[in-house]
């Protein structure tokens, strides 16, 4: 059994990929409506009508499912759900798997090493830096510390030798200028 995956984190990064789900394959890219990219330390979306954002598209098999089911920590209370949503593709609808956050709540800004890993994701489908950027700046401009939020961030700070993020300078300079008035 074949099926459609359908990527917007850390799962863009073929080379991730392929030592994850070795024969998954590369399709192309995907515009997902209805949605945006958010970081809770990790990559969220919320589902937000006129939003979009790019995502990359595979074919994956049982295997390859199995291997992002653990990865995502799917089927646990801080992990990750999957559903199947629709897609255009190839000028048609098609069915595709994709995994969001169990709980999805909280706002907090990535690591840099999970940050490049994403970026470099997009680089490998060739998507606008835009939505990824906008999605880093927003993790610092609506951060929240919620218990949740901590959790993840001990966690990936565990995992990371950098460090969270760089604030943004139009982030930091917007909270020098309200500090000062």
């Amino acid at each position: 059994m074949t099926e459609l995956y359908l990527a917007y984190g850390s799962n863009l990064n073929k080379r991730q990929m392929r030592m994850r789900c070795p024969t998954a394959t590369p399709l192309g890219k995907v515009t997902l409506t209805g949605a945006k990219l958010v970081f809770r330390v990790y990559a969220d979306l919320d589902l937000i009508a006129g939003a979009e954002v790019p995502c990359g598209l595979w074919r994956i098999n049982r295997a390859d499912e199995k291997a992002l089911d653990k990865y995502e920590g799917e089927g646990t209370k801080r992990g990750y759900y999957k559903e199947k949503i629709l897609i255009r593709y190839a000028g048609r609808e098609r069915e595709a798997l994709l995994y969001m956050m169990t709980k999805g709540e909280g706002i907090a800004p990535p690591t840099q090493e999970y940050a490049q890993v994403i970026r470099d994701g997009y680089q490998d489908f060739k998507l606008e830096n835009k939505y990824l950027n906008a999605a880093l700046r927003h993790s610092w401009e609506a951060k929240e510390h919620t218990d949740i939020t901590v959790s993840r961030r001990k966690r990936a700070l565990h995992k990371s030798s950098r460090g969270i993020i760089q604030m943004p300078e139009s982030v930091r300079l917007r909270r020098q200028l309200i500090a000062s008035q």
